[in-house]
């Protein structure tokens, strides 16, 4: 499955973001790195915006 796949269906439901949790060694989905993360001490949050048109 690729990462438009994954995520797009979920960006075109959400209002506003979509957080994906990953574990903090994990690749970005499909080397595409997010706009935005958050890092604890075993995990990242990657942060996708929506966007709207």
């Amino acid at each position: 499955m690729q990462w438009s796949t994954k995520i797009a269906p979920a960006l075109a439901l959400a209002k506003r973001r979509v957080v994906v949790k990953r574990p903090d060694y994990a690749e970005p989905l499909a080397g595409q790195k997010a706009p935005s993360a958050v890092l604890t001490k075993n995990h990242r949050f990657d942060i996708y915006p929506c966007i709207k048109t």
